[in-house]
């Protein structure tokens, strides 16, 4: 969870073995029973991650907006930064792709994304993403006190 004004409030969820939203609706049909009735659909392969990133509006206590973050990415850290040359505040976000704890953690890559916090005509607040850059040597942890920390996997 990241604070980014006084009225927005940032959450990340990473779910795994799990499928996304978007994904789940493309695949439904009209026939099929209710997540409620049966739960859930699991993946066809162990390591898969469902992720998104919430924007929320405090005194409300609404959803403004959610990304969903596909191709198997799990948002794992958020931070908002202060770039010396502008005014704006930015969303960084640490994740992780094909993330796997069994039988030895690994991972496939990972990533940080570098979000504006964009205003919609009626007001709602959602993200627009600005940078993604990939790292290969750990899984990025976004910190605050050092603003990048990478932990590197002991496989």
């Amino acid at each position: 969870m990241c604070n980014v004004s006084d009225d927005t409030v940032l959450v990340i969820e990473a779910d795994h073995n799990s499928v996304s939203r978007s994904l789940r609706s493309s695949n439904s049909s009209k026939n099929a029973p209710s997540e409620a009735q049966v739960g859930s659909p699991i993946p066809d392969k162990d390591g898969h991650w469902a992720s998104c990133i919430q924007v929320i509006n405090a005194p409300k206590a609404t959803t403004d907006s959610v990304l969903e973050l596909g191709n198997n990415e799990a948002a794992l850290s958020v931070t908002t930064c202060q770039f010396r040359d502008r005014s704006e505040i930015f969303v960084v976000v640490g994740s992780s792709k094909g993330l796997k704890f069994l039988p030895k953690r690994s991972f496939e890559c990972g990533f940080i994304s570098v979000y504006r916090v964009i205003t919609s005509k009626t007001g709602s607040k959602g993200l627009q993403l600005i940078h993604k850059t990939k790292v290969n040597r750990g899984i990025p942890y976004v910190d605050l006190t050092r603003f990048f920390f990478f932990s590197p996997l002991s496989l």
